[in-house]
């Protein structure tokens, strides 16, 4: 019993002993090993000198504690008094700026070297307007409306603006007129590519035509395959058959003739069988390649396909417009004359567009049937342009026979309109000076118009920026 006792009584002092070991290393583990803040020291750092460049005192040493018992430590007195007054001197000196107008960097002024510097904002530069256009900085003044109508604009201005001036020519001209008109297509050039009769439209191994194609004379647009009907597919079959069986008829009579000898004109009717038989085959031939092979639609001039009326695979019926092709080098204008004997007085004439496009014409003719009240005139334009479309409206100026006329001509680019839709011309008088003119104009052609109103003869006339001059104020 006593042994047991002492063997009880070992193992319970061995555990206490191992408990009270491993409780103690996860003590001092928790408290100095794991623990980040290691506290305070009780003397002072080497490396931080003071203010005045000496090494500051140390502190009386402090109370010690025991080692498992955390106490935050109070720092000195004269520790703190050093690092106020060096913080102090560290801010004074970063605000003070240098003789360039920079701020000095932290790490300049500061004891503290291992303080980084608050980020500065950089100086902002200003522009004077001279910097942003320099050519503003030879205007003297800006452009302005004088009480006596007159509109200032100094000569840098004009030259922002783009004005541009040409002196007037006196001139006489024939009478003239302004007619409205469109551009049509030439019929001697013009072509339509209709189907002659019910079918199926198939592309071509190049593609299907497209509007804006180039196109040759004899050119493959596509393929029209004919569209049948029963009965007819009936028809053109008992056709096929009736001459199959003729042929197959004639064959045998002629191989009989061939094998009788004693028969009157044998050789004759030998021969007229063999040419009834061949006439045959050609007409089942050609019976068959009309059934059977598609309609090939070639265009008939050059030009371009301004029109594409189908689609491949599409069902169209006889008659039906598919392409329409224009050549662009041979183009027409129709105008509308509304007056009598126009036609007869016509000595020139020649087209403008809206955006200025100018065109020479030349008279083939005008038709005696009115439309819409006017007598159609027929011009054909001469050198035509590219970019052309038809049915864009211009405007004819047509010179007539007759009375001259005496004025000022000038550009078709100095007349304007006013508010109330007065015509209006701008005359530089100065350098810098500019008056304007209601103005009555004729055309003459269509690159200028005649002013019959009283302007000197050698006026210089504003051609570009004249509605630039009407703006100011």
């Amino acid at each position: 019993m006593g042994t047991v006792l002492t063997i009880i009584g070992i193992t319970l002092a061995v555990a206490v002993w191992d408990l009270t070991g491993e409780t103690a290393a996860e003590y001092v583990a928790k408290y100095i090993v794991d623990q980040d803040d290691l506290g305070a020291s009780t003397g002072e750092p080497s490396s931080l000198p003071s203010p005045d460049g000496t090494a500051m005192a140390a502190t009386p040493p402090v109370e010690s504690t025991p080692p498992l018992v955390r106490r935050e430590t109070v720092a000195s007195p004269v520790l703190l008094s050093s690092v106020t007054e060096a913080s102090s001197q560290s801010r004074q000196q970063e605000r003070r700026p240098t003789a360039e107008g920079q701020i000095m960097p932290a790490s300049q002024t500061s004891p503290l070297a291992d303080a980084a510097p608050a980020p500065q904002p950089e100086p902002t530069a200003i522009l004077s307007a001279e910097e942003v256009d320099p050519l503003l900085s030879l205007i003297g003044d800006t452009p302005h409306r004088r009480p006596d109508g007159t509109v200032f604009m100094p000569i840098a201005a004009q030259r922002v603006f783009g004005l541009r001036t040409v002196i007037g020519e006196r001139v006489t001209v024939p009478q003239s007129i302004e007619l409205p008109g469109r551009i049509i297509t030439n019929p001697s050039s013009a072509h339509l590519i209709q189907s002659a009769q019910d079918g199926f439209v198939n592309a071509t191994q190049d593609g299907f035509p497209f509007a804006g194609q180039q196109v040759r004379r004899g050119q493959l647009m596509a393929r029209l395959t004919p569209a049948l009907t029963t009965i007819e597919k009936a028809e053109f079959g008992a056709r096929l058959q009736e001459l199959t069986n003729e042929i197959d008829l004639k064959r045998k009579q002629m191989a009989r003739l061939e094998e009788v000898v004693m028969v009157r004109y044998r050789a004759s009717r030998i021969e007229q069988m063999r040419v009834e038989i061949e006439g045959l085959r050609r007409q089942l031939a050609i019976l068959r390649d009309g059934v059977e092979r598609p309609i090939e639609l070639r265009a008939q001039t050059d030009g371009v396909v301004s029109h594409v009326r189908a689609a491949a695979g599409q069902f169209v019926h006889a008659g039906h417009t598919l392409f329409e092709i224009i050549d662009p080098a041979h183009l027409w204008v129709s105008a509308s004359a509304f007056g009598p004997g126009i036609q007869e007085r016509l000595i020139s004439a020649s087209a403008v567009t809206v955006d200025g496009r100018q065109m020479a014409l030349d008279f083939v003719g005008g038709g005696l049937e009115l439309q819409n009240q006017a007598l159609p005139l027929h011009f054909q334009i001469v050198d035509s342009s590219k970019g052309l479309s038809v049915d864009t409206p211009v405007t004819v100026v047509a010179q007539l026979s007759g009375a001259a006329e005496v004025g000022l001509r000038i550009p078709r680019d100095s007349v304007t309109r006013t508010s109330d839709g007065r015509e209006l011309v701008w005359e530089r008088r100065s350098a810098e000076s500019f008056v304007a003119h209601h103005v009555t104009a004729k055309p003459i052609d269509a690159q200028h118009v005649l002013v019959t109103s009283p302007i000197g003869g050698s006026a210089r006339i504003v051609t570009s920026g004249v509605a630039t001059l009407g703006q100011v104020q």
